[in-house]
């Protein structure tokens, strides 16, 4: 077994290998239609999104979702984890699959990413779904101790959780990050769950994928620059969010809908807390093939 077969979960998909941006990446696939990339969070890896592909397929879309460079079963090279390299990576695996255009869906971490893919690719985006999308107000939600106690206890879970590279993370760390990230009903945090996230945590490498994605949150000057000619997102845009999310408040969160110059939808989780793909999975497939439709 090599690494990240693991991760290579049986489903109603198709595993698939795809070169892009220099890498390979590591996707699941579903259903025919038009495109729509779903890009997991952290701690995650395509899998969070289970919830969400059999419904996307079954609606007559095109479900892929991606293990991010760093992440999964995709190449973890030592390098590429600034903003624009994580968009050229999408816009990147869009052509790879032959696709002008996709609507391109992220969370959390991968929300953030997806929000600028209009900036750095805007060619490849047809709309965007941020779903427990970061604020820069509250991005150190991430990378820096928070004010609050929930965000205080998630950030030091998530430390311990991403501190080796060797295979030995600890499935009641990972269980800590979850539970501290959830919502009230923690009923969606069963043993397979932790498992799971623990699986592709412990792979090799990701310690140090993690590291780098969380130093470079924040956009360089010369990103900035490139933000600020193109902030206004002009796209259709999905925004979900968990009214429960200890780590990024719902106002926070919305605070991207005031770029939003096309049609916007907004759709809030009452029971969900951050983890809204795997917490809301059925709510949000269904709000999504809604707004999809």
């Amino acid at each position: 077994m090599t690494p990240g077969d693991a991760l290579l979960l049986p489903g109603p998909w198709e595993h698939r290998f795809v070169a892009a941006n220099g890498a390979r990446f590591h996707l699941v696939e579903a259903g025919d239609g038009p495109a729509v990339l779903l890009v997991h969070g952290f701690p995650g890896f395509w899998w969070s999104w289970r919830g969400v592909i059999p419904a996307l397929a079954g609606a007559g879309f095109r479900a892929i979702a991606v293990d991010v460079r760093g992440f999964g079963a995709s190449d973890k090279p030592p390098t590429g984890y600034d903003l624009t390299s994580a968009a050229a990576d999408l816009a990147g695996l869009i052509r790879s699959l032959g696709e002008d255009q996709a609507t391109v869906i992220g969370h959390g971490l991968g929300a953030w990413t997806v929000r600028h893919l209009p900036v750095f690719a805007p060619a490849v985006v047809r709309a965007v779904g941020l779903v427990s999308v970061p604020a820069p107000p509250t991005i150190s939600a991430y990378g820096a101790l928070l004010p609050r106690p929930a965000g205080r206890r998630y950030r030091r879970a998530l430390t311990v959780a991403s501190a080796t590279a060797t295979g030995s993370v600890d499935a009641a760390d990972v269980a800590a990050v979850l539970r501290a990230g959830s919502g009230g009903d923690r009923g969606w945090l069963t043993e397979e769950v932790v498992a799971r996230h623990t699986d592709a945590l412990a792979q090799p490498f990701v310690a140090h994928a993690t590291d780098e994605a969380f130093e470079r949150l924040r956009p360089s000057s010369r990103e900035l620059r490139q933000i600020a000619h193109r902030r206004a997102l002009t796209c259709r845009v999905f925004v979900a969010h968990g009214a429960r999310d200890p780590i990024v408040g719902i106002d926070d969160a919305l605070r991207v809908t005031r770029e939003a110059q096309g049609p916007l939808r907004v759709e809030i989780l009452p029971e969900a807390g951050h983890f809204v793909p795997e917490e809301a999975g059925p709510e949000l497939a269904g709000a999504l093939v809604d707004w999809l439709r």
